[in-house]
């Protein structure tokens, strides 16, 4: 994936979204559906399109292809984003809310 010029992920309905925080995590652009869960997780580290349809993944793919400040911004946005969701952090957080349950 690391050489990849962009990740499209068409999906409309994802509960989390791991397949854009992979390609994030390893610089790489990422055009994705502006539904479920996905606006949440990629924030404005990846290329947002209105819907699924094969013009709009179309113009994201074009779009990301020929603006070369564009991609080169989300190659430096996305692991500063994909950080936020590490295992590490969750690890952290998850002791973090036991440590306050039990001191309750």
């Amino acid at each position: 994936m690391r050489r990849a010029r962009a990740l499209v992920f068409p999906s409309i309905y994802e509960g989390f979204g791991l397949p854009p925080l992979e390609a994030m995590a390893l610089g790489v652009p990422v055009v994705a559906v502006q539904a479920g869960a996905i606006p949440e997780v990629v924030a404005e580290s990846a290329l947002l399109v209105p819907d699924g349809s094969p013009e709009s993944l179309a113009k994201g793919i074009q779009t990301i292809l020929s603006d070369s400040q564009l991609a080169h911004r989300l190659t430096v946005k996305g692991p500063q984003r994909a950080q936020i969701f590490s295992w590490h952090q969750h690890a952290y957080s998850v002791l973090n809310i036991y440590q306050q349950i039990l001191e309750r």
